[in-house]
């Protein structure tokens, strides 16, 4: 087994436990419902925003783009829009986009206009130098490089 199959499989047994589920199958996300996102607590967040890291770093980006949406719909209600949980789940949203080698030139261009109003509200909130307003705005020049680039998918 992978590192990368082994890190999902200790993740998926950490949240199935989480909501005391006795069979989960680790390659799937589907049993993350509305309601069971409303259900979890703050702490939680924190360890959705990791297992989707996850799923980002495994350049599963179509599956990470719903599990993603749900995930910001339910860190803005619980948190607020301008938590730093908040943020760094839109940054990843954004980079499901722009990171994929099928995105469009709409879905990068959105990425780029996403990236760079979470860098403003970053800068005001956390600062200039803060390290999640940087990794923002790295990921805004990567996106911007990608959207210059004009490699898409027609």
């Amino acid at each position: 087994m992978a590192w990368n199959e082994r890190a999902v499989n200790l993740i998926s047994t950490q949240i199935a436990a989480f909501f005391s589920m006795s069979s989960f199958a680790a390659s799937s996300f589907a049993w993350i419902t509305p309601a069971a996102l409303v259900a979890a607590s703050r702490s939680s967040l924190a360890s959705f925003n990791c297992c989707s890291s996850l799923i980002m770093a495994l350049k599963k980006f179509e599956e990470a783009r719903p599990f993603l949406r749900k995930l910001i719909g339910r860190s803005r209600r619980a948190l607020g829009p301008e938590h730093i949980n908040t943020l760094r789940l839109r940054r990843a949203y954004a980079e499901a986009f722009f990171s994929d080698d099928a995105a469009s030139a709409r879905e990068v261009r959105e990425a780029v206009t996403t990236l760079e109003e979470l860098d403003a509200v970053a800068r005001r909130i956390y600062g200039k130098s803060h390290s999640d307003r940087l990794n923002i705005y790295a990921s805004l020049e990567r996106a911007r490089k990608r959207m210059l680039g004009g490699e898409y998918k027609l």
